[in-house]
């Protein structure tokens, strides 16, 4: 058995160790996997979940969210 097993990730091939291909950066690597299509749909199903959620149930948790996220935002630049 070869020390550096080769396997196929996307349409990618990756010659690093299985525990360390994640510290390599390799796992997952496809550099064409988020086109402009795939931005946009992803794009409009956030606003129409949004848009569904406040139709539904008000704005005031929706303000609740976002100061949270703003608290995380906050904690993470800690880290830098």
């Amino acid at each position: 058995m070869p020390r550096h097993s080769t396997r196929s990730v996307g349409a990618a091939t990756c010659k690093t160790p299985p525990g360390q291909a994640y510290l390599a950066g390799r796992i997952f690597f496809e550099p064409r996997i988020m086109t402009n299509k795939v931005a946009l749909i992803l794009a409009l199903l956030i606003l129409t979940a949004i848009a569904v959620d406040l139709w539904l149930f008000g704005t005031e948790h929706m303000v609740f969210l976002g100061k949270r996220l703003f608290e995380l935002i906050d904690w993470i630049a800690f880290w830098r």
